[in-house]
């Protein structure tokens, strides 16, 4: 029984799109926690330090500081995650070297040529196409997992420091 390799690569990268999918999903309900969390627990910490600002500890103030700077970092690696990356890095591409599989060389090889390209396509020729996506898409997906979880630990200790800011309002 032969392999069907176009198949296997075919479902590969399907696979793959599916962890970009799935971790610009989480991002979405992720921004949207955090701007929640960011809103509420900024209203409480206004309202708590034009009451109490002028006994505060430089210390509270660093804990303060420190959680915004660490939410703030969360957030930006979210959005970097969501950034789309749709050029290679380096040279601008010829004609030739204009991918049939990468969406943005198809829209870039205008649809005339393309036509042409995928009409004097080789098995061989569509075989390394794929894999070059398959390698690019796993790229992009290792990419976004990464920034994702660096946004949520960012985040975490963020709000963990908010938190113990606004006890330690409470408290003194």
């Amino acid at each position: 029984m032969a392999l069907d390799r176009v198949a296997i690569y075919e479902k590969n990268l399907a696979r793959i799109h599916e962890w970009i999918r799935s971790v610009d999903q989480k991002l979405s309900i992720f921004l949207a926690l955090q701007g929640v969390y960011t809103v509420f627990i900024s209203q409480l910490y206004i309202s708590q330090l034009l009451t109490k600002y002028q006994n505060m500890h430089w210390l509270l103030v660093f804990i303060i500081i420190l959680g915004y700077v660490l939410l703030i970092f969360g957030l930006a690696k979210c959005l970097r995650s969501l950034y789309a990356t749709l050029r290679f890095k380096g040279e601008k591409l010829t004609e030739d070297q204009l991918s049939v599989t990468y969406f943005s060389h198809i829209f870039d090889t205008g649809k005339k040529n393309y036509e042409k390209k995928m009409a004097a396509m080789t098995e061989k020729k569509y075989l390394s196409e794929l894999i070059s996506q398959i390698y690019e898409s796993a790229k992009i997906a290792t990419s976004k997992h990464k920034n994702f979880n660096e946004a949520i630990v960012l985040f975490v200790l963020g709000g963990v420091l908010l938190i113990a800011g606004i006890c330690w309002l409470y408290i003194v």
